[in-house]
């Protein structure tokens, strides 16, 4: 054989074994998934060496959602840090991608549903037994300026904390305050204030709603005749819960930690403190024929021309477990006193004390009566 034909069947055995194999096409459904190896893990993205597919064979652009079923890619494919900000193109991440829990609006300053608690509530048209909300602030203060968080039944609010969310306002009337409460819902875990200077200023005002209050602090600052931090009320046996409330007076010439127009509060692990300089205090205020209890709290007046902790103006209110400081003003009806102490004695009033286990600063016991 010559060499030339020699050369020439050589070349075509190996293009047939070599090249050929190389250059043919792969019908399609050919390769499947299971025919790749994963990568081992081992070698990183070195494309030289290890088996199986790393990111770094795989061009920008090639992998297209066309190409990815559904379900393709899960949490348990991707590894820990693998997605950073690089890779995220601009706008990529829409809201309609991420999935919300149901009936929960977001008020934040930036990036939430709503910037307004205001607005947040009043967007809810649907709220029920069976299909109930819940407000989320963010931290940041939220002033909302004249305007009242008017509550609905079965939508709760709730902040990121006392220290850290604050709805704010000025409202300066009788009949509402920075908040307006509720039945059949729940306020926790932020603060009130109200900087009003009408003629009344009100932190949240409950009108024949048995509102449930936790962790929750009340500031009002100002006022030009009467402030209350809480103004309560109700009829029709609606009973509004307060449980670790903190109510805090510093401005008004009358000062109402607690006015209790009328109803039957429950208060517990609370403090309730007027301090309005120059002004009547009134830590806690009872109306006629009500019968409020209050037990393992705070009640405080001080700092004014004239300090009441308690004054029943006729009705019937329970203090237990209790802390009081300033006189109590029996006007009328009959204040039951057990276990607490009372810090400043009782003044002159037509109502009775009955005191049981009551004792002064100093822990020496007192009578009956509370002296």
């Amino acid at each position: 054989m010559g060499k030339g034909r020699f050369f020439f069947l050589t070349v075509v055995v190996l293009f047939l074994v070599c090249g050929g194999a190389a250059w043919a096409s792969v019908l399609d459904d050919e390769v499947m998934s299971q025919h790749i190896r994963e990568a081992d893990g081992t070698s990183g993205q070195d494309t030289n060496t290890g088996s199986g597919i790393k990111t770094n064979h795989i061009q920008n652009g090639a992998v297209t959602s066309q190409k990815l079923g559904n379900n393709a890619v899960t949490t348990g494919k991707i590894q820990n840090s693998a997605i950073t900000p690089p890779k995220i193109r601009a706008n990529a991440i829409y809201a309609a991608h991420i999935a919300f829990y149901r009936n929960v609006i977001i008020v934040a300053p930036v990036g939430g549903d709503f910037t307004s608690p205001v607005d947040a509530m009043n967007s809810i048209v649907d709220a029920s037994e069976t299909n109930p909300y819940l407000v989320k602030i963010m931290p940041g203060v939220y002033d909302i300026g004249g305007a009242s968080v008017q509550m609905q039944p079965y939508v709760d609010i709730e902040g990121s904390g006392e220290n850290v969310t604050k709805i704010k306002g000025n409202v300066g009337v009788e009949t509402a305050g920075v908040v307006n409460a509720s039945s059949d819902a729940e306020l926790r875990l932020f603060t009130v204030e109200n900087n009003g200077t009408g003629e009344w200023s009100i932190g949240i005002r409950i009108q024949d709603a048995a509102l449930q209050m936790t962790h929750v602090s009340v500031e009002v600052t100002g006022a030009a005749n009467d402030a209350a931090g809480i103004y309560n009320v109700t009829f029709g046996g609606q009973v509004p819960a307060l449980n670790d409330v903190h109510i805090m007076m510093s401005g008004g010439a009358i000062c109402y930690g607690m006015y209790n127009y009328s109803g039957n509060m429950r208060v517990s692990e609370s403090a309730i403190l007027a301090h309005c300089t120059g002004a009547t205090n009134f830590a806690f205020f009872n109306g006629n024929n009500y019968s409020p209890q209050l037990r393992r709290s705070t009640i405080s007046a001080s700092g004014g021309t004239t300090n009441y902790s308690l004054w029943n103006a006729g009705g019937y209110p329970r203090i237990e477990g209790s802390i009081m400081v300033g006189p109590i003003l029996p006007e009328g009806g009959t204040s039951y006193i057990a276990n607490t102490r009372v810090s400043n004695g009782v003044s002159a009033g037509s109502g009775i004390l009955r005191c049981v286990g009551a004792y002064d600063n100093n822990f020496y016991p007192l009578g009956a009566d509370c002296l």
